[in-house]
């Protein structure tokens, strides 16, 4: 969901952008790749993990505590560097088109994912759960495991109302956050 999300929101600043080619490996951290792009997002750097989500940490702590070091501990006191992390993942408990924003302490609720980065980071940053729902047991004869449920392709009808009700919101909550 995260990686969907991300592309989207290159895309929606500019269509002409490779999504693709947008993103680079990042030399000297294994399975992260960036993008840094000032004339689409000023101050912004997103970060795709290409490991297993379960494991994210793993790949994403090493980037935010260079990130951390040299902007958080600049010496130079004419430019106030605000560094804030958020991650965007997919919410089970939430219905397709509602969102939550958290920070800190806060539970993780089942999300392997968020306890990677917990037990490795701490507490320290956002968090923007997208519903995507829970798979309905009871009423559905083609029912799917959480695992598969998370992992398969997004409807496109549930795609949609992301792109059109969600999108713009994660939008105002980055512009919020950068100010």
């Amino acid at each position: 969901m995260g990686h969907l999300i991300l592309d989207q929101l290159i895309n929606n600043k500019n269509n002409n952008t490779n999504i693709q080619q947008s993103f680079q490996e990042i030399p000297n951290f294994n399975n992260v790749s960036i993008n840094i792009n000032k004339q689409l997002y000023s101050n912004v750097i997103f970060l795709k993990n290409l490991n297993f989500m379960n494991i994210s940490g793993n790949a994403l702590i090493p980037v935010w505590n260079s990130i951390i070091n040299k902007y958080k501990n600049n010496t130079d006191q004419s430019i106030n560097y605000k560094v804030e992390i958020l991650v965007i993942y997919d919410e089970l408990e939430k219905e397709v088109g509602k969102y939550q924003l958290r920070f800190g302490k806060v539970s993780s609720r089942g999300h392997n994912g968020l306890k990677s980065i917990v037990n490795g980071f701490g507490n320290e940053f956002y968090r923007l759960g997208v519903g995507i729902g829970r798979p309905n047991r009871l009423n559905n004869q083609n029912y799917k495991s959480i695992a598969n449920y998370v992992l398969d392709k997004i409807p496109e009808n549930d795609w949609e109302k992301i792109q059109y009700d969600v999108i713009p919101k994660i939008e105002e909550i980055i512009d919020e956050l950068r100010s």
